[in-house]
């Protein structure tokens, strides 16, 4: 696979932002994000683009059931 394909660099910069790429190739990205201008760009351009997302959402609070229940698996 071409890393520096647009659309493929594109893919691999929203996955690293989102947390979703697999273990593997997040490592590969991690490498490619040391050489690569472009690829840090398209990192900085997602980051940029979620951030104005999430703050184009209004506040919400959790109810409190959820809060419990989160709360119980992070203490466990």
């Amino acid at each position: 696979m071409n890393r520096q394909a647009p659309h493929v660099l594109e893919a691999l910069a929203q996955g690293h932002v989102l947390g979703t790429l697999r273990p593997a190739t997040a490592r590969g990205f991690a490498r490619l994000l040391q050489r690569s201008a472009a690829a840090r760009e398209a990192v900085r351009q997602w980051e940029e683009r979620l951030a104005a997302l999430a703050l184009a959402l209004p506040p919400a609070e959790p109810s409190a059931a959820l809060r419990e229940r989160v709360l119980a698996r992070v203490t466990r």
